[in-house]
Formats: C-alpha cells, sequence, structure tokens
C-alpha cells in the first residue's frame, strides 16, 4: 500500500539509531576528545561506523546526503576530512570557474572534497563527447 510504513522498514530506522548510538559510545571508550569533536559538528549524522589501525582512527558517517570520512591521529587530534556528495551539492561558482577552465567539458558524477588544515582540494570529473577528466 503507497503511503503505509512497514514494521520491517521502522525496525531498520530504529537499528540503525540504535547502531549509531552503540558506534558512537564505543567512539567515546576509545578517545572522549574525539567523540566530543564528532558529537560538535555532526549532530544529525547517521550510518556511523569506524575503523581503528596502528592506533589512529577513521570515522565514516552520513549528513545531509554528504559521505564524511574524518581522520584522527593517535593522539585524538583531528588531522583531515573527506567529504563526497553529488554533482548537485557542489558550490555554482565553482563549477562555473572549472567549467570555464575546461571549455568544452561538463562537470560529472562525485565529488571528493578533501580538507587538510586549512587548504581544501576538489576533485572533480569533467567529460566531452569523446572523454573525460578528474580534476
Amino acid at each position: 500500500m503507497a503511503g503505509t510504513i512497514t514494521t520491517a522498514a521502522l525496525a531498520s530506522v530504529f537499528l540503525s539509531k540504535e547502531n549509531d548510538k552503540m558506534a558512537l559510545e564505543r567512539i567515546k571508550s576509545w578517545n572522549p576528545d574525539i567523540y566530543h569533536h564528532l558529537k560538535m559538528g555532526s549532530k544529525n549524522a547517521s550510518g556511523i561506523f569506524f575503523r581503528e589501525a596502528n592506533g589512529r582512527m577513521v570515522i565514516y558517517y552520513n549528513l545531509d546526503d554528504i559521505r564524511h570520512q574524518i581522520f584522527y591521529t593517535r593522539a585524538g587530534r583531528w588531522h583531515s576530512t573527506v567529504r563526497t556528495y553529488g554533482l548537485a551539492k557542489l558550490n555554482a561558482s565553482l563549477r562555473k570557474k572549472v567549467e570555464a577552465a575546461y571549455p568544452g567539458y561538463v562537470a560529472f558524477g562525485t565529488i571528493a572534497e578533501v580538507t587538510v588544515g586549512i587548504r581544501t582540494a576538489y576533485l572533480i570529473t569533467v567529460e566531452n563527447c569523446s572523454t573525460w577528466k578528474r580534476i
């Protein structure tokens, strides 16, 4: 029936929120500073999970249809962020600059926005009738 929310769908949302809570609790126990940094900037995050390797942590989550990857050092300090999103979320003036710099090409696909310190780089794919480039 159209417009009806099934019990399975409700259970899926509940489990997702429970999984997010459990992931946040594990992050908090691993490093409270990372937990507070994450909560401060992403109160409505969903799909939270993390990976630990060599004492470092990478946290993944979704916020406003943007996939985030946040990298932290062994000491729990923010190192960098990678945000991945569709072309519709790219700043219009940046898109115009890219398309002006590459005449005959049109931006398409997914954008990767990489921030380290105060610098941000954008990985944007452009195409024309015969080829594509990742710039």
